[in-house]
């Protein structure tokens, strides 16, 4: 994947919609970060993946969640990672 777009995050929180926006950016659409991090709903505790699906279908993206090991993703994709 080369020059993949790249966005920096404001704080901890916004990562999902970071990613969402650096996704968007990768198949032509054009959004800013304020406007998906307002369309993913990010509270003091972060955003859902829940949220995150919803702010993607809003911009044109088909979602699914699923359970699945990294190694069998084959497209740009959000993952929820628990850094313990």
């Amino acid at each position: 994947m080369h020059n993949f777009p790249h966005y920096h995050q404001l704080d901890a929180m916004d990562c999902g919609a970071i990613y969402l926006h650096m996704i968007a950016k990768h198949y032509g659409k054009s959004y800013t970060s304020q406007t998906l991090r307002k369309r993913s709903y990010i509270t003091c505790d972060g955003v859902s993946l829940l949220d995150i699906s919803d702010a993607a279908e809003s911009i044109g993206f088909r979602t699914m969640g699923v359970k699945t090991c990294i190694d069998k993703l084959s497209k740009a994709s959000v993952t929820h990672f628990i850094a313990n």
